[in-house]
């Protein structure tokens, strides 16, 4: 159709315009639309986010409306742009699509001053940095789709316009940048009842399939079986055993087979051999609560005959959520890690200060050249968390402790110190008002079961609670943990981060430090669960 290939990005008439476009004498008014609430909308709109692949207005990309060139300087100047949706200045909450962006009185207050050629004061974009792979720092919807993790940033680009726009890949990351695209798998429910099949959505750069998702069968049985082992003989329960050896790989291509079933699989073997990565980050999003709580991290490939997590691939969880990730400002001071150390004094003793001696020796070399600082604290209460926290001036809580999942109360918990010593329970929502909004970066709770999640609303777990809330990252526990594993886990987490490697990369190292001390038949590496928006975010 003549229409569409007029609009063919790598067509003749679009090479023309932007190879000729001067972006001097135009302004643009634009939107990235977000769904204000419901289930059916949001799901409509995390669609559409896969075939985009970035910020859009439901009906075209929204980085096509003020973006005119690839070349430097074919961006409209940030003052001349009227922009609606997160990160906007003319409304950043308001739901605006490409259907109603006219009704809005906003839209046409700005059209007025940008037709008498008046400067549009406070229509444009809040200046953001951070982030990887080259995206301007003020793209407009940028928390959305780009990482929220950020790295040590550059030198800031000249207020007067917005950093020079590189060339992007269908996905709308740089093409030739070191960042390496995810393998995103999203579960989504069926929508007709028993009879209906879930639908498994896969994404990896441009390429986009879908499978049925089948929830029932033998398999299924097995899974549920062995997951249940494994949390009682973590538990400690009398006659328990978790699955070892060959048990343990069958329980692992069971979990495989069911997380990349037909066309899902031969996207991921195409991710696999991807150019330019020795790294794939897979992560996975599950709207079917009970399917979400299971061990996705004992994944094992039999082909490769290698366990997922313990390998090439950085197996990293998210949650479905209305509230996007916390938009972080540059850090231009030294990284500050906080160590919060909670033992009620009738709880099992902790050993924190080997903990707090690792965590000290892998960012040594980082606190002697002033670019981190590590405050350790003992926090009998809440209270004192939240005086210290409230400050804003940490970016990583590292938090020892015990942690909970109350079946009765369908939440999970951490627990602080109460009257007389006594265990006093605080849970995952209002653990989520206690530390979401306080521009951490990285949340670690090396507590048992801090990573489990509700079986009929996941996100009453602690750690989805977290991520649910606007945090960029958290590293907690799926079951229960010794403190050795922990203690070994955490010491090359933070050296691996100290030393400038990826959140996933970190947790990934990490895993196989604890899989080397404690020998392949051990699950303690598979205990840390990573709740990430981006895993190839650095600290």
């Amino acid at each position: 159709m003549p229409g569409l290939h007029a609009m063919d990005a790598a067509g003749a008439a679009i090479g023309t315009l932007a190879g000729t476009a001067d972006p001097a004498p135009y302004s643009a008014l634009v939107t990235s639309f977000r769904p204000a609430a419901g289930l059916v909308p949001r799901l409509a709109d995390m669609g559409a986010d896969l075939f985009f692949g970035g910020p859009h207005d439901l009906v075209v990309p929204t980085d096509g409306g003020w973006v005119l060139s690839s070349r430097d300087g074919g961006a409209i100047p940030r003052e001349r742009l009227g922009f609606f949706g997160p990160g906007g200045r003319l409304d950043p909450r308001a739901s605006v699509h490409h259907c109603n962006l006219f009704d809005r009185p906003e839209a046409a207050a700005f059209l007025v001053k940008a037709l008498r050629g008046e400067s549009p004061e406070g229509a444009g974009v809040e200046a953001r940095r951070g982030g990887r792979g080259g995206r301007p720092a003020e793209t407009p919807g940028a928390e959305a789709t780009v990482p929220t993790v950020p790295a040590v940033p550059a030198a800031p680009a000249p207020a007067s316009r917005p950093a020079a726009r590189a060339r992007r890949s269908p996905a709308g990351r740089p093409l030739g940048a070191a960042a390496r695209e995810p393998l995103e798998l999203t579960l989504l429910p069926a929508e007709g009842g028993s009879s209906s099949v879930p639908l498994l959505l896969a994404r990896f750069g441009s390429a986009r399939v879908v499978a049925r998702f089948e929830r029932k069968g033998a398999h299924w049985r097995d899974i549920i079986r062995a997951h249940e082992e494994i949390r009682a003989a973590f538990e400690g329960r009398p006659g328990a055993r978790a699955p070892r050896g060959r048990a343990l790989e069958g329980l692992g291509a069971l979990l495989f087979a069911t997380l990349f079933p037909g066309e899902v699989r031969r996207l991921y073997d195409m991710a696999r051999a991807a150019p330019g990565s020795a790294r794939l980050d897979l992560v996975f999003t599950s709207l079917i609560d009970w399917v979400a709580d299971k061990p996705w991290e004992l994944a094992f490939d039999p082909l490769r005959r290698s366990f997922l997590a313990l390998e090439e691939v950085n197996v990293v969880r998210n949650v479905v959520t209305s509230v996007p990730a916390e938009a972080l400002a540059a850090r231009r001071r030294p990284l500050s890690v906080l160590l919060a150390v909670s033992q009620p004094a009738s709880a099992a003793r902790l050993a924190w200060e080997e903990e707090a001696a690792a965590l000290q020796a892998a960012f040594a070399p980082l606190v002697d050249s002033g670019s981190a600082r590590l405050a350790v604290t003992q926090t009998p209460a809440p209270e004192k968390l939240h005086q210290l926290l409230s400050s804003g001036r940490y970016d990583v809580l590292h938090f020892v402790g015990h942690g909970e999942y109350d079946e009765e109360r369908r939440s999970g918990a951490l627990l602080f110190e109460g009257d007389g010593g006594r265990p006093r329970r605080v849970d995952a929502p209002r653990l989520r008002q206690l530390l979401c909004g306080r521009g951490l970066r990285l949340v670690c709770l090396n507590a048992c079961e801090s990573g489990r999640g509700g079986r009929t609303d996941f996100n009453r777990g602690v750690a989805p609670a977290l991520v649910a809330g606007g945090l960029p990252a958290v590293v907690a526990n799926q079951y229960s943990v010794l403190d050795g594993s922990a203690v070994v886990f955490a010491r090359e987490l933070y050296r691996s981060l100290a030393l400038g490697h990826a959140l996933g990369d970190a947790a990934r190292e990490a895993r196989l430090a604890v899989a080397t001390a404690a020998g392949p038949d051990d699950l303690d590496w598979a205990v840390p669960v990573v709740f990430a928006r981006d895993p190839a975010g650095r600290l």
